[in-house]
């Protein structure tokens, strides 16, 4: 398994998962997270794997495990903010994009005999990451959302020891 190129990701329109479909995405995101994992990133979405269906992966920043989000939907809660974000589709570009801060979503994991419908309230990093491969189900990536930076453009941030962080790949 392989990340596409741009060109193959952009404008893609998927199409919903059903539940006898389920079993299958979820050997290949398997995968997927692997993959995530081996490029340091925080999410992926089928299509940039080549695959036209309503799933994406991505990462639970708190206990660094995946979770599997199937048929996503998302609503604003609060307003726009200025974000900078990494795409595993965009190596090693960076682009400026504005987000909502907070959105409220819908969607569906397995729970081993069907698709629950699961709902909750995102703020922040774990907003944008959503939104973020939301938009790619639909065929819109950042390069067509977003300015590209210029990498000497970007602010280098540090953590508490110090250390320069790293703006994450979504």
């Amino acid at each position: 398994m392989e990340i596409l190129e741009e060109k193959k990701v952009e404008g893609i329109k998927c199409s919903p998962v059903k539940n006898e479909e389920v079993i299958e995405f979820l050997k290949v995101s398997e995968e997927m997270i692997e993959l995530c994992k081996a490029k340091d990133g925080i999410g992926l979405a089928a299509p940039q794997v080549g695959i036209n269906k309503n799933f994406f992966i991505r990462k639970n920043l708190q206990n660094n495990t995946y979770e599997v989000i199937f048929n996503p939907l998302f609503f604003k809660e609060g307003g726009k903010t200025n974000t900078v974000e990494g795409c595993l589709s965009y190596p090693g570009r960076h682009f400026y994009l504005k987000r909502f801060k907070k959105i409220g979503t819908v969607y569906y994991t397995w729970n081993g005999e069907e698709l629950i419908k699961k709902m909750e309230t995102l703020n922040g990093i774990p907003a944008f990451v959503f939104q973020h491969e939301t938009d790619h189900l639909s065929g819109m990536t950042i390069n067509l959302k977003g300015e590209v930076i210029d990498d000497n453009r970007l602010k280098k941030k540090t953590n508490q020891a110090g250390e320069e962080m790293k703006i994450p790949n979504i």
